[in-house]
């Protein structure tokens, strides 16, 4: 029982699976230009920017900008990507009950 305090293990989960998740099968992924990851990233990507990874109606699976993000799904698929994506962060930010400061402290 928690108590009504959030439950750290649980956030670290949330965390691990959504926001650092290296599957290649995976929605989206979240992706710093200062990436602990090991991963080689493009030299003119913004170090302190985060960036997302993901597909788009049927274009590559490429790395964007939040904001390239949300333009390129209105104009490739009237925004059904990035409403999914809006409704997913929604439903991770109702099982957090706006609490996971885990997540807050990676983005």
């Amino acid at each position: 029982m928690s108590n009504g305090s959030p439950i750290v293990k649980n956030q670290q989960l949330i965390l691990s699976l959504f926001f650092k998740n290296l599957d290649e099968h995976a929605q989206f992924k979240f992706i710093k230009a200062k990436s602990s990851y090991g991963m080689s990233l493009d030299a003119v990507l913004d170090p302190e920017k985060l960036y997302l990874q993901c597909s788009i109606s049927k274009d590559q699976n490429k790395m964007r900008t939040m904001k390239d993000f949300f333009e390129e799904s209105s104009r490739l698929d009237l925004s059904q990507t990035s409403n999914y994506f809006i409704a997913y962060l929604n439903l991770l930010a109702d099982i957090c009950y706006g609490r996971n400061t885990e997540a807050k402290k990676y983005v």
